[in-house]
């Protein structure tokens, strides 16, 4: 009985766990076009770039964005390189959104993909937000962004894309360009958030479960 009573609670847990946190996964990705050049990060030259959300109607978890980077010549590496996601503001970055500091390699100081993790960000549907690198003032440190030579795209779920914009800082003032084509390369993993209606249908099933479990413990 007690290998019986650990199974249903242990279906009915996993059923609200799979409910309620979904499965991350990448969503959106450019990181295996080839690379066209590259753009400096630094104290005084912060890079942005945007890209947008699909249309889930309850928002996505943010998982992570990996970016490419090059090593080498041009580079400085004395650390304080991070990542953050920002909002949009009027075309140009905003804010970092609530949990939008980012976990990872703080010197890249290799040519390579490079992950950085979120631990509790969330996006909403339909909107743009800003994937910002940068390094704050005293290190002296220089990284290196690759960006691709066309808007293809290697993966998008619907309604997530990246366009062709970026955004740099000089000081405390973003300046939006057009890039040509030649967006920074960086993939997104992102868990959509499931509706209402989806934890109602998990919550009848386990229901179900629950009560089968109760009228086999008054038949024994």
């Amino acid at each position: 009985m007690k290998s019986h009573n650990s199974a249903v609670l242990s279906a009915v847990l996993g059923l609200f766990v799979a409910a309620g946190t979904g499965r991350a996964a990448v969503v959106l990705s450019n990181t295996g076009q080839a690379v066209s050049d590259v753009d400096t990060v630094s104290e005084d030259h912060w890079l942005a770039a945007p890209f947008q959300t699909g249309a889930n109607p309850s928002g996505y978890l943010f998982n992570s964005v990996t970016i490419s980077l090059r090593g080498g010549s041009g580079m400085i590496n004395n650390g304080g390189f991070s990542v953050a996601v920002w909002s949009n503001s009027s075309g140009v970055p905003g804010a970092v959104i609530s949990g939008g500091s980012l976990s990872g390699v703080s010197d890249p100081s290799s040519t390579g993909l490079f992950s950085y993790t979120a631990s509790a960000a969330t996006l909403s549907p339909s909107t743009t937000y800003w994937v910002v690198a940068s390094v704050p003032s005293g290190p002296g440190s220089v990284y290196q962004w690759t960006y691709a030579g066309s808007l293809a795209q290697n993966f998008s779920e619907p309604g997530w894309s990246i366009d062709g914009q970026f955004a740099y800082r000089t000081g405390s003032i973003w300046i939006a360009q057009d890039s040509l084509e030649a967006p920074f390369m960086m993939s997104i993993e992102a868990t959509a958030v499931p509706e209402p209606a989806e934890f109602a249908s998990i919550a009848g099933i386990a229901g179900m479960l629950v009560a089968g479990w109760m009228r086999r413990r008054r038949q024994v």
